[in-house]
């Protein structure tokens, strides 16, 4: 994976008395097995944004709100689309464990 490419997106929740930052990441490889996953048993799942966006919706409507506001905001990274170089995961292979 590359560095992040931008800046990331700052997203405050006063009520709860949280900051979420979102970074977009260029992914170049995806290992079948890494630290994490040999230590611990942890489980990752990409998502394109598009399809990110959809999952959250229905699990975290506020997280998926932030990707919307990236796509919106965002239309280009260096020149490149972000929709279709950016991707999203979470920590739990199943859908209800998006975090």
């Amino acid at each position: 994976m590359q560095p992040p490419t931008r800046a990331p997106a700052s997203f405050g929740n006063q009520e709860r008395k949280h900051r979420t930052y979102v970074y977009v990441l260029v992914v170049t490889e995806v290992l079948e097995d890494w630290e994490d996953s040999v230590n611990i048993g942890r489980k990752r799942e990409w998502f394109k944004i598009e399809e990110a966006i959809k999952v959250l919706q229905y699990h975290k409507p506020v997280q998926a709100s932030y990707f919307e506001t990236l796509r919106q905001g965002y239309s280009t990274n260096n020149g490149t689309p972000v929709v279709a170089t950016t991707y999203s995961v979470s920590a739990q292979s199943s859908m209800s464990g998006i975090r």
